[in-house]
């Protein structure tokens, strides 16, 4: 009986030993699986526009019976593509990716036009440049805060609480 009693606060020490490492871990793994909620919205939305942009793409674009549009019902112009990139990232906080670049090239590689808006060169006749065969290449990027500074430590770009994501995709020009 006098054991018991010399260690009737044990427990409540080792609770309070355990109790933070154990909430910075469940926190942690939320915060991990807010990140990759967005990247997979960010891949979403990256495909859905190489896919957008490889309908709207051709020269002939206009002059055809039936003037493709984009999925939202908005014209094949470079602006409303990224307007349609950035609606289709509703998960994500703040909904607008930092970087935005189009690419349109040929099937092995070299490049016949960008649209970029993180330098604000967007070229709103890129799409004449999709030729039926040619690649059009969707590439995006996102910072995610990580919100928690021992997470962003660990999993942050360069120390800090934020993590630059990353999404690319591509599609062959139909017109």
């Amino acid at each position: 009986m006098a054991r018991r009693r010399s260690e009737s606060g044990v427990t409540l020490v080792e609770f309070g030993l355990i109790a933070p490492v154990f909430v910075l871990m469940v926190m942690g793994l939320f915060v991990l699986g807010l990140v990759a909620v967005n990247q997979m919205q960010l891949n979403s939305a990256v495909r859905d526009g190489a896919r957008a942009a490889a309908v709207c793409g051709g020269p002939s674009r206009n002059s055809q019976p039936v003037v493709p549009a984009l999925p939202n019902g908005s014209a094949c112009d470079s602006r409303y593509l990224i307007s349609y990139l950035n609606s289709r990232l509703s998960a994500v906080p703040g909904g607008v990716a930092t970087g935005v670049c189009v690419y349109v090239g040929s099937s092995d590689g070299s490049s016949q036009g960008t649209t970029c808006v993180a330098t604000d060169t967007i070229d709103p006749n890129i799409f004449d440049k999709c030729n039926k065969g040619t690649v059009v290449e969707v590439d995006m990027t996102y910072p995610q805060q990580l919100y928690m500074p021992v997470v962003g430590n660990v999993f942050g770009d360069g120390g800090t609480t934020v993590r630059t994501l990353h999404a690319r995709a591509q599609a062959v020009c139909e017109q």
